[in-house]
This record gives structure tokens, C-alpha cells and sequence, in this order.
């Protein structure tokens, strides 16, 4: 025993438990990492609503006499010549921070394109499992 033959199997049997912590401290830190990248994306998707929404309503304020009062596809927010110089209510069509797309969902009315929503799964509210949705105040 004076010779440390008897200590032998500790060293290793303390290896494997400081490496089952380092793996349950791994999994932890994924964890953490996983649900603030989900709370980015919400805030992103968030905020591209708002720009959409913003874009609509300043579209609608900006109708002339006897043109549609709501843009019939999104590129219309992009450039709006319906009253001598083009207009942008909107600087680029974002992408969906879930998808990676510029493709949205579009909530229409008779009237035009009255919102959008994320067309991603994952973005559903998870509350009720609907896509969240954004829509211009008073269009609907």
C-alpha cells in the first residue's frame, strides 16, 4: 500500500464522474443556448411584423382617390408609383428568421393584403399553435 498499487481504480473511477459532470454541464449550456436562440428569432419575427404593419398602414394613409387602398402583393410596398414619384414603405422584403425565406404568409381581404404571418411551424404561437399574425390596425 506504501507504494500506491491499492489506489489504482480511483483515479480512473474520478475521471469518469469529472466526465459525466463536464457532459451534464455540455447538455445544460445546450439547453440555455437552444432557448435564447428561440427568443432572437421571436424578437426578430416581432419586429419584421411591426415594419410589415407599419409599411401597410403607411400605404393606406398614402392611397390616392380611386386606387386600392391595401397593396395587392408585397412588392407593392417596395415601390408604390401610384401618385407621380415612387414611394418605399418598405426597404427590402425581410425573411422569415425561422425559414431563412423571404416567403410569408398573407392575411387578404377584399380589399388587399392586410397583414402577414410566418409560414414556419416552429413559429407558431405556443400557446395555441396558431401563427402569430400582424396586422394593420383597422383593415380587418
Amino acid at each position: 500500500m506504501a507504494n500506491g498499487k491499492g489506489q489504482d481504480g480511483y483515479g480512473l473511477v474520478f475521471l469518469i464522474f469529472l466526465i459525466a459532470a463536464a457532459g451534464l454541464a455540455m447538455a445544460g449550456l445546450g439547453e440555455v443556448w437552444s432557448r435564447t436562440a428561440q427568443r432572437q428569432k421571436r424578437e426578430e419575427l416581432d419586429f419584421i411584423g411591426r415594419q410589415f404593419v407599419l409599411a401597410i398602414e403607411s400605404y393606406r394613409s398614402q392611397s390616392p382617390d380611386g386606387s386600392p387602398p391595401l397593396p395587392q402583393r408585397l412588392e407593392d410596398l417596395l415601390t408604390d408609383t401610384r401618385s407621380g414619384p415612387t414611394r418605399r414603405h418598405l426597404r427590402r422584403l425581410f425573411a422569415d428568421p425561422y425559414s431563412g425565406r423571404a416567403e410569408w404568409g398573407l392575411i387578404v381581404t377584399e380589399r388587399g393584403i392586410a397583414g402577414v404571418y410566418s409560414l414556419a411551424p416552429e413559429a407558431a404561437d405556443p400557446g395555441n399553435g396558431r401563427p402569430q399574425r400582424f396586422v394593420a390596425s383597422g383593415v380587418e
